[in-house]
């Protein structure tokens, strides 16, 4: 049984994938918290707001159950800040 929050995200990413519309928020999953950890850590001390998400294995190609959640507007500094902290990243799911 999925939590309401995880049930709200995996019908948000279906209804935006194949779709154009105004994306306002993207979330960036990770196989592991160790890995979220980092790239929460790099964010916060660059003062990009986030939050760490619990996911739906469904969402992810993976299965992992944890992402980091940025508002579109700061997508580009934070994937570039994430890197530099050493995070791998591979895709974001667009909200």
């Amino acid at each position: 049984m999925l939590k309401n929050e995880n049930r709200h995200i995996l019908l948000l990413v279906r209804l935006c994938r194949g779709k154009k519309t105004d994306i306002m928020r993207c979330i960036y999953p990770f196989a592991s918290m160790t890995s979220v950890g980092r790239a929460s850590a790099a964010l916060t001390k660059s003062n990009i707001p986030h939050k760490i998400v619990d996911l739906d294995a469904a969402v992810t190609k993976k299965g992992c159950a944890f992402g980091i959640e940025v508002p579109k507007k700061h997508l580009d500094n934070a994937e570039k800040l994430m890197r530099q902290a050493g995070v791998r990243l591979k895709d974001h799911i667009e909200l």
